[in-house]
C-alpha cells in the first residue's frame, strides 16, 4: 500500500507543481518545457514525456544495459565512451532533453557537461532507469512487447 501511495503522491506532485495544466489541450502538449537544468523523478519525467511530445530521451547507460530494456524512443549515448562529449556537442542545444542512467550517478555527473556545453533544457531523472522500472512505467525490451518490464 505504501508503494501505491508514494507513486500517487509522485504523480500528484508532478502534475500540481511541475506540470500545471497537464490535462489541457493538445496544443499545449506540443509546447516546449521551461528552460533550465532540473532534477526530476521518474514519475515526474513520465508525466513530462506525455505533455511535451518533443522531448528527446538520452539514455547514457552502456549499450549492454540499454539492450536489456530502455524507455521508448530513447537514444543511447554511453557515458563511458570516449566520444561521449563529442556526441553531446553534436546535438541541437535548443532541443529539450530528458537524460538518465541506471540510478542517477552517471547522469548526475553528466549534468555538468550539459551545463558547460550550454544546453538550454535538460531534465535529469535522478532515480534513473531503476526508478522508472520501480514505478512500473513502460519500457521497451528487445524481443518482448513494448510496455513490458525487464
Amino acid at each position: 500500500m505504501k508503494r501505491v501511495t508514494d507513486r500517487l503522491w509522485g504523480v500528484l506532485l508532478a502534475s500540481a507543481l511541475l506540470l500545471p495544466g497537464l490535462s489541457e489541450s493538445t496544443e499545449e502538449t506540443e509546447s516546449k518545457p521551461a528552460p533550465g537544468l532540473f532534477d526530476v523523478t521518474a514519475v515526474q519525467a513520465a508525466a513530462m514525456l506525455k505533455k511535451y511530445r518533443k522531448l528527446v530521451v538520452l539514455d547514457i547507460r552502456t549499450p549492454r544495459e540499454y539492450r536489456k530494456g530502455h524507455l521508448k524512443g530513447a537514444r543511447n549515448l554511453d557515458y563511458w565512451n570516449e566520444e561521449f562529449e563529442a556526441k553531446l556537442k553534436a546535438l541541437d542545444k535548443s532541443n529539450a532533453y530528458v537524460v538518465h542512467c541506471a540510478s542517477g550517478g552517471r547522469s548526475g555527473k553528466a549534468m555538468n557537461t550539459f551545463r558547460r556545453l550550454e544546453f538550454e533544457t535538460v531534465y535529469h531523472i535522478k532515480d534513473g532507469y531503476r526508478g522508472w522500472t520501480k514505478a512500473e512505467l513502460p519500457v521497451v525490451v528487445p524481443d518482448a512487447q513494448e510496455g513490458g518490464r525487464p
